[in-house]
């Protein structure tokens, strides 16, 4: 009896532990028919404390004409421009089409996604490489041997604060088009691109018939 007594204390402090830690991993998303959706440890970004390499990088903000140019280098540093919902603006002032597409360039599944992309630039689609990290060596990594070399690297930089890295899409992508918030919701979480059409945006899902990248 003793004995039972000593540990209920810490059994009810185990539990309590247990509640937080799930508390804390967990991140609930509200899908487009208002229906919770909780996923359990969520993957998590910390790129706010990077140090960015200022002798190997440039780091500025979207300049249309760097992409239209293939002007990816300011003198020998690799450019690195902060795209945000104001330059999807002056996209859709433009005539044609764009694919603004999301990454994660710590995913090894988003190696078939750069050798899509890749193979679409050389038919002469449009496409805007968008990373949800911010660790630049690791987007020069993945992407310095590929076409998009010839472009600056993009990111959306620390304006989207969310840890993490789902909700930080959402988040890109309500302020781009809020219209596509109010029809998806959090279902904008599984988004693979944004098509940017002749002054018409759409967020394409990975299911989407039409989504170029299947």
């Amino acid at each position: 009896m003793n004995m039972y007594k000593s540990t209920q204390p810490q059994i009810h402090s185990l539990l309590y532990l247990l509640l937080f830690l799930f508390l804390n991993s967990c991140h609930t998303f509200i899908t487009a028919n208002g229906s919770k959706h909780r996923q359990l440890f969520p993957v998590r970004v910390k790129d706010d404390k990077l140090v960015i390499d200022t002798n190997k990088y440039h780091l500025q903000h979207f300049s249309y004409a760097n992409f239209e140019n293939k002007s990816g280098f300011a003198g020998a540093k690799k450019l690195v421009e902060i795209i945000s919902g104001s330059d999807i603006d002056d996209l859709k002032t433009r005539s044609g089409k764009y694919c603004l597409v999301f990454w994660d360039p710590q995913c090894p599944k988003s190696t078939s996604t750069i050798r899509k992309c890749d193979s679409l630039l050389k038919t002469g689609e449009k496409i805007l490489l968008v990373s949800l990290m911010n660790d630049y060596e690791l987007i020069d990594r993945r992407l310095k041997s590929r076409l998009f070399n010839a472009y600056p690297y993009y990111a959306i930089g620390n304006t989207y604060d969310s840890k993490v890295m789902l909700r930080r899409k959402i988040i890109f992508i309500k302020q781009c088009c809020p219209d596509c918030y109010k029809s998806n919701r959090d279902d904008l979480a599984v988004a693979d691109y944004l098509l940017i059409e002749n002054g018409n945006i759409q967020t394409i899902l990975y299911n989407h018939p039409n989504n170029i990248l299947r």
